[in-house]
């Protein structure tokens, strides 16, 4: 689902449209990552300060390649692995 972030208290991210691709659990689990296209990052962002837009990203084709990044508690990367995504959890819902 796209959404735009309203608010915030970083006028950089205020109004830009974005996908959730994440949420807070050990920061604030009221927070989500939030992939902001036009800045090509992710922001940790309140959920108070987002709101839908009722638009979807359109599918990606499948199977497609995807990456992961696996991350040690102590913020090194421990090693990358590259897979094939065979079907879309979301085209269930």
């Amino acid at each position: 689902m796209d959404w735009n972030v309203e608010a915030g208290l970083d006028a950089e991210l205020r109004g830009k449209g974005g996908v959730i691709c994440g949420a807070g659990e050990n920061v604030d689990p009221s927070s989500y990552g939030v992939w902001i296209r036009d800045l090509k990052k992710v922001f940790m962002v309140d959920g108070q300060d987002i709101t839908s837009t009722g638009q979807r990203e359109p599918p990606q084709p499948i199977p497609r390649t995807a990456k992961s990044t696996c991350v040690g508690e102590d913020g090194e990367v421990r090693g990358q692995d590259e897979y094939v995504v065979l079907d879309e959890i979301d085209a269930h819902w």
